[in-house]
């Protein structure tokens, strides 16, 4: 066996053979020889490394799917998990770094299935490893990482201190490397999170547990904080030191972010020592980085960072953390003067803030980066992003928000006396960060510092030789104003006019587009009689950035196109009639961005958004609207072929529903003539999920704003709308559609069947036939809906005719009826919208009302039986024991889900009553003295009083005509016995009847 997988796994090493070797590797999964033949080549000193290697990662796949007991292949022995587990904990110790790490993932994915129950010796063996050399600590440590998140809580307590313990010898010993120190200090890291689990459980012990841990770790924190750096990037320790330092800080944030109260004291040392490190080494960053191009977020094979900026961005998470603690607060305020620790801390930040010479490089040639960035969408946290939470932080304290506020401008101003445009650009952009989170909280600036901020900005906007600070300066503007506008009197208007011209004139890419960025916050701040006389200018900078957005191809400027949409979207909704004007041609700008990037669904939903309140808007103008759009919409409908449909085909035809949903009622002459023949060549044809869903809902909006019209239409055929409609439907319907194509096809036979049933004739039996034959076998809950209220919304009208229908139908060997009714009480609960729920009771009432026995001798799912077993139920067992329901008639379960419809809010209406009334209601402080506490009503006394006004919602958001309609009938029903009504109550749960009981506490 070993020999044929070992040439196997030489075969995985040629390109050409790979897949067939893998496939054959895994024809040998039910072998019990195979995965001990793995091992053998793994440990064999004579075989290759690489080959060992490829061995142990294909040990490490074996595992993945065959080790655990969802396996439902192989059985792999007892006997053989044991000994494939003892055969691979040597190789933890291994020489060879990659070989040793390949090992390590095999033992971390055993423990996953096998530990604690099946492989309880693990830990020990782990630490019994760390007594050796640094290649049995760095294997034992790669697994124990892992496993400690799996540790019970007796597991735990019980080794804890054995194992911070061996933790802290290892990571305070000089001797051994700084990796396998730092992997120790994040084994202790992880640990955390189980003592954060079990602490409300064990708030003594855990107290206990981490102040020793501390005492313990907290100097020897400090200590490593305290270690210079080399100032020689070639010096071997350097790399060593980062990476310790990094895993402190990490360790530190996390303790106190989980244990703030215990971590207290410790945080001024703490503290301190980075501060200290953060102030010294905030130059160095600078040269390296913003001055220089060194390499940043640098991981290791441990995952572990060693670059000198992530070093930096630790720390400044840290001193951000801790600027919370009380102690260093006091510190930080009572500081005064040039040098205090408020000064430093601010300056420190603009310092850190400042763009590194990488970003630079990177967001000249990809402007989407930089957006990005601006965004707040981008995954690489960075110094400059850190430095502007710590300035937040200090911001958002009304004790120490305007001193940084003061002390921010005093540093400002400094700045912008030397010509560094890069520190320029920072400073702004820490104001731009500071004045966005005053605009939030409605926060004020003083007076003098606007002028001035105003003034450097003005000047940053001019400087050509730095495009990141022109684009800062315009950016912090549209802040600054936001804030304070009008305040600025005649300068606002200055400021908008100089970036709607620089959205266009500025020979900068990367400035026109964080112009026509920026130019959402003046129109979301300023009145619209500031900003309506640009509407032509700004829509026209849209426009003609777009050519330049697209030069690399839509791909790469989806960023940019989704920034000038929603500047389009924010202007255009300043005055809709905007999209008429035919020198401006908004129509087609609007598709132009969506036919670059359709699949984007940030864009096209800004896009039809925008179309929406175009035609909402613009009702009384829709026969010109659709003089502008319809050229569009045709064109893409026409041109796309049906077997090969793509996302503008449907968003083409989402665009027709909402114009028909906005349209007038009726529709304007020749609507349908226009649309209906488009929509229904794809409904005939299309076999598309998307495209079937979007065009049944716009035929739709058709018959619902004008029936006639499709009546009194036909095709080139001389078929008529209605008949076109129905051969739809009758495709839609068929088996071979799947639930989900076919899921608003329901939707438009209620459609149908309400509006135009006096003109279905004989279709109409054969229409609700189909219905009812596809309902029996639609599974998908959305689709099942959709057909239940072709007969709800028709059982409000015509209830004794749909029984009388459906009871004379068979659907396979069941009544149609018995087969509705069943599907449609089962999902009766999944109704959402205010009006279909209002269509679902009212038809169920009408159903109820009508008291027929044919109804009352369905019988139907009640109420889940509840087991009273403490034991876990596994995924098979329940597959083998499904839930077991009472069986109960219709009228019942009607019952039950008008009482479930009524809502908890009845309850809140009850509370809301007794007070209105100058008593006092008390709500039960738990379950169990709820129930000792309720007094259930009578069946019929009780309930007569029910009737009255609404006044308020429940919580469930009902809507007020369906509580009425729900109070009005339980009124009835317990006045007359409709239905036998008293004796269907003693059906009902307790917590039902209370439910009910509350009706007579609350004022109508």
């Amino acid at each position: 066996m070993e020999q044929q997988v070992l040439r196997l796994l030489e075969e995985t090493q040629n390109p050409a053979n790979v897949h067939t070797a893998t496939a054959q590797i895994e024809t040998l999964y039910t072998n019990d020889a195979f995965p001990i033949a793995l091992v053998n080549i793994a440990v064999a000193q004579q075989v290759d490394n690489g080959l060992r290697q490829t061995a142990l990662l294909a040990l490490k796949n074996f595992i993945v799917q065959c080790w655990g007991e969802e396996f439902q292949g192989h059985y792999l022995s007892n006997e053989l998990k044991t000994n494939v587990r003892a055969s691979l904990m040597p190789l933890l110790a291994e020489p060879d770094r990659k070989l040793r790490v390949a090992s390590a993932y095999a033992v971390s994915k055993i423990a996953s299935f096998d530990f604690p129950e099946d492989w309880p010796g693990l830990v020990e063996d782990l630490l019994g490893m760390t007594g050796g050399d640094d290649n049995h600590v760095h294997g034992a440590l790669r697994v124990l990482i892992e496993v400690v998140e799996d540790f019970t809580d007796e597991q735990f307590f019980s080794m804890a201190h054995k194992l911070v313990q061996m933790l802290s010898e290892i990571a305070v010993n000089e001797n051994r490397n700084f990796n396998v120190r730092s992997l120790a200090i994040s084994v202790f890291r992880a640990s955390m999170d189980l003592v954060e689990m079990v602490k409300a459980k064990y708030p003594e012990d855990v107290k206990d547990f981490l102040t020793e841990s501390l005492n313990t770790w907290v100097p020897f924190f400090t200590h490593i904080l305290d270690l210079p750096l080399p100032d020689n990037k070639e010096d071997p320790a350097l790399k060593g030191l980062i990476t310790i330092k990094t895993q402190v800080l990490r360790t530190v944030v996390k303790v106190r972010a989980l244990f703030g109260t215990i971590f207290s004291p410790y945080a001024p040392g703490l503290f301190a020592s980075t501060w200290n490190a953060l102030n010294t080494l905030k130059e160095r960053y600078v040269r390296e980085f913003v001055e220089d191009m060194e390499d940043g977020r640098l991981i290791d094979q441990d995952e572990l960072p060693y670059s000198f900026d992530l070093l930096i961005l630790e720390a400044l998470d840290f001193v951000k953390a801790c600027i919370k603690t009380k102690n260093i607060k006091d510190e930080v305020e009572r500081g005064q003067g040039g040098s205090s620790p408020l000064d430093q801390l601010v300056y420190a930040s603009i310092l850190l803030s400042q763009i590194t010479a990488e970003d630079a490089e990177l967001w000249e040639i990809d402007l989407n980066v930089f957006l990005c960035e601006e965004t707040a969408v981008t995954a690489d946290y960075s110094p400059r992003n850190a430095a502007g939470d710590l300035m937040l932080e200090l911001c958002q304290w009304r004790w120490l928000g305007p001193r940084t506020s003061r002390t921010l401008w005093g540093l400002t101003q400094h700045i912008f006396q030397s010509d560094n445009a890069v520190l320029q650009e920072a400073a702004l952009y820490m104001w731009g960060t500071v004045l966005t989170e005053y605009c939030e909280e409605k926060n004020q600036i003083d007076a003098d510092i606007v002028d001035g901020l105003y003034q450097c900005m003005v000047s940053g906007m001019q400087k050509q030789e730095n495009i990141f600070l022109r684009a800062r300066a315009y950016l912090s503007m549209g802040a600054l104003i936001e804030l304070v506008g009008p305040q600025l009197g005649d300068r606002f208007i200055s400021a908008l006019e100089q970036t709607i011209h620089a959205a266009t004139q500025d020979s900068s890419p990367l400035v026109k587009m964080s112009c026509i960025k920026v130019l959402q916050r003046y129109l979301s701040s300023l009145p619209n009689d500031y900003t309506l006389k640009y509407q032509h200018q700004i829509i026209n900078a849209v426009a003609a950035f777009l050519p330049i957005a697209l030069e690399d191809g839509a791909d790469d400027a989806l960023e940019s196109l989704v920034v000038m949409c929603e500047t389009l979207h924010a202007i255009v909704g300043k005055n809709y009639a905007i999209a008429l004007d035919p020198s401006l041609n908004v129509i087609d700008l609007l598709f132009s961005l969506v036919s670059n990037c359709v699949g984007n669904l940030q864009l096209t939903g800004l896009v039809q958004d925008t179309l929406q309140g175009i035609a909402e808007d613009l009702n009384g103008s829709f026969m010109p609207l659709c003089t502008k759009i319809m050229p569009i919409l045709n064109a893409v409908i026409d041109q796309d072929p049906l077997d090969k449909p793509n996302q503008l085909t449907q968003f083409a035809l989402e665009t027709f529903t909402l114009l028909s949903q906005s349209a007038p009622s009726p529709l304007p002459d020749g609507y349908v003539a226009l649309v209906v023949p488009r929509i229904a060549r794809i409904l005939v044809v299309s076999t598309d999920r998307d495209l079937l869903q979007r065009g049944c809902e716009c035929l739709k909006e058709i018959v619902s704003h004008d029936p006639k019209q499709l009546l009194e239409w036909h095709d080139e055929s001389q078929k008529s709308g209605l008949e076109v409609a129905l051969i739809i439907i009758d495709r839609l319907l068929r088996p071979d559609v799947d639930d989900s194509s076919a899921k608003e096809v329901g939707g438009l036979a209620a459609e149908i069947v309400e509006r135009l049933s006096d003109h279905l004739g004989p279709f109409l039996t054969e229409l609700l036939r189909a219905v009812a034959e596809r309902l029996a076998s639609a599974q998908e809950p959305q689709f099942v809906l959709s057909l239940i209220l072709v007969f709800a919304r028709l059982a409000i009208k015509k209830t004794k005719d749909v029984v009388d229908f459906l009871a004379n139908i068979s659907i396979g060997n069941t009544n149609g009826l018995h087969v509705v009714l069943t599907k449609w009480l089962e999902n009766s609960s999944y109704f959402n919208g205010y009006t279909e729920i209002r269509q679902n009771v009212m038809a169920l009432g009408q159903l109820y009302l009508l008291d027929d026995a044919r109804i009352k001798s369905i019988i139907v799912k009640g109420d889940l039986i509840i087991t009273n077993s403490t034991r876990i139920v596994t995924r098979s067992q329940a597959r083998n024991n499904p839930d077991q329901f009472t069986q109960i008639p219709v009228p019942l379960k009607i019952i039950k889900i008008f009482v479930q419809e009524l809502g908890p809010g009845l309850e809140q209406k009850s509370l809301d009553s007794a007070r209105a009334a100058g008593g006092r209601a008390d709500t039960p402080e738990s379950d169990d003295e709820w129930e000792d506490e309720v007094d259930f009503p009578g069946t019929k006394e009780e309930l007569l009083a029910l009737g009255g006004e609404i006044s308020s919602r429940s919580s469930r958001r009902q809507d007020d005509a369906t509580h009425a309609y729900l109070v009005e009938f339980f009124r009835n029903v317990a006045a007359t016995n409709a239905g036998n009504f008293n004796e269907l109550y003693n059906g009902l749960t307790g917590e039902e009847k209370y439910q009910l009981s509350l009706l007579n506490q609350t004022r109508f």
